[in-house]
């Protein structure tokens, strides 16, 4: 497979890739307005240039334990299945090319892998990286509930 570009980040002390086509651009994390019932992995909506974007926390979205508040936090914006999304990650680390990109083995298979597009390396030694589908992030009724903040 060929190489893909993707902007790694760190949540939950694991290292992961969002294709670089997606991303818009990393924000710093500000604490978002809060939204009366939205589901419990919506942070809120922050205001970016005058567009309102909603955000995600992508440790409460994968069933991890949420985060504290830390100075790397940050927000990385990008389109996902067409919309503009804000996911909140623990660091952002670097753009990279990820080599020998494999799917993710049967064995590892959870819910939580149907977000994955697979896994891969930055060079020989270095720690995998799970790379995201970004579109399989939100299912349609998600962005639908998204699109009527």
């Amino acid at each position: 497979m060929d190489a893909t570009q993707a902007v790694t980040f760190v949540l939950a002390e694991e290292t992961y890739g969002a294709p670089i086509v997606q991303v818009q651009e990393i924000v710093a994390w500000a604490p978002p307005i809060r939204i009366p019932h939205a589901p419990s992995w919506v942070e809120g909506l922050i205001d970016l240039r005058g567009t309102l974007v909603p955000v995600i926390d992508l440790r409460k979205r994968f069933g991890l334990t949420p985060s504290q508040p830390a100075p790397t936090r940050c927000v990385i914006v990008a389109q996902v299945s067409g919309q503009t999304i804000g996911l909140l990650v623990d660091a952002v680390k670097e753009v990279a090319f990820l080599q020998a990109m494999d799917q993710v083995p049967a064995a590892a298979k959870t819910a939580h892998s149907a977000f994955l597009s697979g896994v891969a390396r930055i060079r020989e030694g270095a720690p995998l990286v799970l790379l995201l589908d970004l579109d399989r992030l939100l299912s349609a009724e998600d962005l639908r509930s998204l699109q009527s903040v």
